[in-house]
């Protein structure tokens, strides 16, 4: 067991809202906003960078563990946008935080990125290396959104989460983890320039960078990605619950990288796990990247439905494509 303690949750959401109303004004039919089931997203402010929302999440998850950013010894950010290609974000979180002491890092595993970074977490903590760890996640998907597929667009929402992560009692912490990997779709989905994932950021000046992904997969068609979509995820948590040796009824709480109806309503039964375990966000802030999973854990807690003691699964699922479960019994 690797100890692991959440000590601390922060969300960060931008006052901007779009609702079905606007949906419906920009062109996204009536019936395709409740079959993907989100009714509302938050969007940023054209000034808002994700060190913005970041900061904000790591100040609102540093006061709910009753910590100061001087108490920090490493920060982990998981950005979908930084201030800069190639350059730590972590690093100017660090700065603009007060946090002195901490080192800094990015993961970047797209919106399954919080699995890495916990595990990461978990393994410093357990070495002794960093007792007080911060990890902090953003996505501003509204600047990239492709005005030409406004149907992928509405989904994804923007916003910021984070948590402190502390060494946990005997007892407590990660159980059990799986983490796969399948490249096969690495270009299925993503953010590329213009209108070709052929086109390199780096020699192509003039193209906007936009955010795709095979509709098959959203619409739910039979097609090799929209197959994989549906049971990778199922498949690395039955994994990690195999290496537990526990069972679905075993599991208290799911905390899943849930984004829209149509991939939810597909994992639930592979996963069997009764929705009542499952606390969910996407109807009122969309895809918000490796942000909806923090989003959820947050929303389990404030509902109840994560308590100490409890068998946890947290899982996730990001572009590229990658699958990661963690077990954890909370504390």
């Amino acid at each position: 067991m690797l100890p692991l303690k959440v000590a601390g949750l922060g969300v960060y959401l931008p006052e901007r809202r779009e609702t079905r109303e606007d949906f419906i004004k920009q062109g996204i039919p009536d019936n395709v906003i409740e079959r993907m089931g989100v009714y509302e997203r938050r969007v940023v402010e054209d000034d808002q960078t994700a060190a913005d929302l970041e900061v904000k999440a790591a100040r609102h998850a540093l006061d709910n563990a009753g910590m100061h950013a001087s108490d920090i010894d490493l920060i982990l950010s998981a950005t979908l946008l930084p201030e800069m290609i190639g350059i730590p974000n972590s690093n100017l979180l660090q700065h603009r935080l007060g946090a002195n002491k901490a080192t800094a890092l990015d993961i970047n595993q797209a919106c399954g990125s919080v699995i890495p970074a916990m595990l990461i977490a978990a393994n410093f903590i357990s070495l002794g290396q960093y007792r007080r760890i911060l990890l902090t996640v953003s996505t501003h998907w509204s600047t990239i959104g492709d005005p030409n597929n406004p149907i992928s667009n509405f989904v994804l929402g923007d916003g910021a989460a984070a948590m402190v992560l502390t060494h946990s009692s005997a007892g407590f912490g990660v159980v059990s983890f799986d983490m796969q990997t399948d490249g096969g779709f690495f270009y299925d989905c993503g953010i590329r320039l213009g209108s070709s994932h052929k086109l390199r950021y780096y020699n192509k000046h003039n193209e906007k960078l936009l955010f795709y992904i095979d509709n098959d997969g959203v619409k739910g068609a039979p097609s090799e990605f929209s197959r994989f979509l549906s049971t990778a995820l199922p498949a690395n948590f039955h994994t990690a619950l195999s290496k537990a040796n526990l069972l679905p009824a075993d599991i208290d709480c799911a905390v899943i990288h849930a984004n829209v109806k149509p991939l939810v309503e597909r994992w639930l039964p592979a996963m069997q796990i009764p929705a009542e375990r499952i606390p969910t966000t996407y109807n009122q802030y969309g895809n918000v990247g490796a942000v909806t999973t923090i989003l959820n854990m947050h929303e389990g807690i404030t509902r109840g439905m994560i308590k100490k003691g409890d068998h946890v699964a947290v899982v996730a699922q990001g572009a590229g494509f990658s699958n990661g479960t963690i077990i954890m019994r909370w504390e």
